[in-house]
């Protein structure tokens, strides 16, 4: 499987709720658009037509246009609604990537990074992101280290031959994780 297939979204409408409320918001702009052309045209047609009542092809020729505009907005409209579909579609993908990642890393799992496509909006939102879950991830393996010297240090006070070399040891290791919690 190429990259560009692997990266290729199933689905036109990832957040479909996302998704309808900015096309409906480009949708009523292209209307709004077209409702005041529409409305300018009928008070210039009016006004043409009082003020020459009697010439037919004059009148004939703002119906074709009349006609033609209506067409051209219908066709505006589909036009809009696409490309208001798509760009929904680059800004909705990630957002979608967005809740399934943190939910991957709010179960623990800081590995997990978010990877988006190559086009898509928020890159800098995403590299944020995965810093933090990297940090996140060193937070935690340093946390392991603690908890298992910590299971150590119980094991060996439990054994009653704590040697000095032993203790030792320990603090070592507790200055050690000190050292690297300060750096931090």
């Amino acid at each position: 499987m190429n990259r560009k297939q692997k990266n290729k979204r199933k689905s036109v409408l990832v957040e479909s709720k996302i998704q309808f409320k900015y096309m409906l918001l480009v949708f009523l702009a292209i209307v709004l658009t077209a409702l005041t052309v529409g409305i300018s045209n009928f008070y210039i047609i009016k006004s043409v037509n009082q003020l020459f009542p009697w010439s037919l092809e004059l009148q004939t020729i703002i119906s074709k246009l009349n006609q033609m505009m209506i067409g051209q907005v219908l066709v505006l409209i589909v036009i809009g609604v696409g490309i208001s579909m798509i760009l929904s579609h680059k800004i909705a993908g990630p957002i979608y990537r967005f809740r399934k990642s943190m939910e991957i890393i709010s179960q623990g799992n800081f590995s997990h990074r978010i990877s988006l496509r190559k086009h898509d909006e928020m890159q800098d939102l995403a590299q944020l992101l995965n810093q933090v879950a990297a940090k996140f991830e060193q937070k935690d393996a340093l946390l392991e280290k603690v908890r298992n010297l910590s299971a150590a240090t119980v094991r060996e006070f439990e054994k009653e031959d704590f040697t000095p070399a032993v203790k030792t040891k320990i603090v070592s290791q507790l200055h050690n994780i000190e050292e690297q919690i300060k750096a931090r």
